[in-house]
């Protein structure tokens, strides 16, 4: 079966009201993780308010300038979450001398590298306990297309041996091209999304995940597969 997800017309998983607490939570998060990657760089030592108020104005700028693009509750999240992510890279690039690697690694730290490892071993774990991983599995694949809502435009199929999502038009992409930044897509969304699927070992769980295809790497679309293999 295949499913095209941009014609769904589900509800945010959250009530507008939680929604939009959850939105000033995740950006106090934001800012008090700009303010721990302060203490721990010399470049950024001593500078937490003034980095939150360059950060901050820029932020309200990207939002506003991309308002049309916030069409359903998902995506006014994704706005909040896009627009941070760069207004600190383009605030952050002239105190690292135009140094895009030292800038994004600023970035990733943000968007939770440093807590990967615990989310995959809780993955492992929930894996481990499952009687059916691949069910498991591929509603995690299908959750994943629910948060991203209308701002993208994707296509999920399932069938008893294997299930594929692919995105034709990813929120951040677009935001971040349109900006002259692509190089933001792979760490604010290519990134967190692997994380839920490539610690799968086809030897222990019987499972494969694939993602060749990257619009972040210049292709036409980003395709995450879950096949199954078989060890016997």
């Amino acid at each position: 079966c295949s499913v095209d997800v941009k014609m769904r017309s589900e509800r945010h998983w959250l009530p507008t009201r939680a929604r939009v607490w959850l939105d000033e939570k995740s950006r106090e998060w934001w800012f008090r993780g700009l303010d721990a990657r302060c203490r721990d760089r010399l470049e950024l030592y001593g500078r937490e308010e003034e980095l939150r108020r360059l950060v901050e104005d820029a932020r309200v700028e990207y939002e506003t300038k991309h308002a049309k693009r916030a069409v359903d509750e998902r995506a006014k999240t994704h706005l909040q979450a896009a627009s941070l992510a760069l207004a600190t890279y383009r605030k952050l690039l002239p105190w690292y001398r135009g140094n895009q690697t030292k800038v994004l690694e600023v970035i990733k730290e943000q968007m939770g590298e440093r807590t990967s490892p615990m989310v995959r071993t809780l993955l492992r774990l929930t894996n481990y306990v499952s009687t059916d991983k691949y069910q498991l599995t591929t509603r995690r694949l299908e959750l994943m297309l629910m948060d991203y809502g209308l701002g993208f435009q994707s296509q999920f199929s399932k069938s008893d041996e294997a299930a594929e999502v692919r995105i034709h038009s990813c929120f951040y992409h677009d935001i971040f091209a349109e900006e002259g930044a692509p190089e933001l897509t792979s760490c604010c969304c290519c990134s967190i999304d692997r994380m839920w699927f490539d610690w799968l070992d086809p030897q222990k769980h019987g499972l494969e995940f694939e993602s060749g295809e990257s619009l972040a790497q210049g292709d036409k679309q980003c395709i995450f597969r879950i096949q199954k293999v078989d060890n016997t």
